[in-house]
């Protein structure tokens, strides 16, 4: 599907986005199927995730400070 034909049924894609997700696959099996489908995601990082995550510590997204 396009791009274009996402907008244009976008809450009917949501609902088969909604419905595969109630399915309980894993993360990456989600990202990976969205992926192959050419539809945009990104996972939703627990507070943890975020803070061992290699891409935004490079990026220096998170800082550590010293808060005594």
């Amino acid at each position: 599907m396009s791009a274009r034909g996402r907008r244009d049924n976008n809450a009917e894609l949501q609902k088969d986005i909604e419905d595969y997700l109630a399915t309980n696959p894993t993360g990456a099996e989600a990202t990976e199927a969205l992926d192959r489908e050419r539809v945009a995601s990104a996972p939703v990082l627990t507070l943890n995730q975020a803070m061992k995550h290699p891409h935004l510590n490079e990026r220096k997204t998170l800082r550590w400070i010293s808060d005594p």
